[in-house]
């Protein structure tokens, strides 16, 4: 279980304004869950998980975690735009997760990573000879390879082409079917029916929609999908 409970945090500006970044956020994750949060620019979202990671010091509020082992070896992280060392292969940029995360790596773990996000062919490939769709695989097989109880995916099928994204909705679903429980922050809403258990939507650094995909929505399409999403928005979670 994961709780983000009441979180504020504001900054200031250059200028002096003052921003809210999180303003309340509020929202329970439960084990074995995948959630996808959802929400516009600036709504929130990577302050929230930057304040799971204790990268940032909270004006108020905190988040409770049930797991008591390091965060390090209990979470893990693909951000959107992959930060991968160009000079390192394939293999051995999973290898260098394995340790950075307390993990003894083993050619078991490396070959499940490896199979989940087909990157068998790729393993002795240098990080800077890799494609695009290629690099954003490796990152989140880095994210994954050590078998964090916690995944935790930024936009993970951004600027994928179809196969690319069906292949890293199969590791979601394969991972949680694992055991593991994911958060993932999304634009996307047409992949929401396929994947997520549970959608939580932030606006103005505050949660204003958490639940079912049924309760956010009675109709799969994407067009109600949107509709629904850019209601919940203009109304600023009035209406729920």
């Amino acid at each position: 279980m994961i709780k983000f409970d009441n979180l504020k945090k504001t900054y200031k500006t250059k200028t002096g304004e003052i921003i809210k970044a999180l303003d309340g956020f509020s929202l329970e994750v439960s084990d074995n869950e995948v959630l996808a949060l959802a929400g516009i620019n600036g709504a929130g979202k990577t302050t929230a998980l930057k304040a799971l990671f204790n990268l940032i010091k909270l004006d108020e509020g905190k988040v409770e975690v049930s797991f008591s082992d390091s965060l390090v070896a209990q979470i893990g992280f693909a951000p959107e735009i992959p930060d991968l060392p160009d000079y390192l292969s394939a293999k051995e940029v999973l290898n260098l997760s394995c340790r950075l995360s307390g993990i003894d790596s083993s050619p078991e773990l490396l070959d499940r990573s490896l199979k989940m996000f087909e990157l068998e062919g790729l393993k002795d490939k240098l990080v800077s000879t890799l494609s695009k769709g290629n690099r954003q695989r490796l990152s989140l097989a880095a994210a994954t390879v050590y078998k964090p109880s916690v995944i935790v995916f930024d936009e993970p099928t951004s600027g994928l082409d179809p196969l690319g994204r069906k292949l890293i909705k199969s590791a979601i679903k394969l991972l949680k079917s694992d055991g593991h429980t994911i958060i993932f922050t999304t634009h996307m809403l047409a992949d929401l029916p396929e994947l997520c258990d549970k959608i939580a939507v932030a606006h103005k650094g505050k949660i204003i929609f958490s639940g079912s995909l049924a309760d956010f929505c009675n109709d799969s399409n994407l067009e109600a999908l949107e509709k629904r999403f850019a209601s919940l928005i203009e109304q600023g979670g009035n209406n729920v």
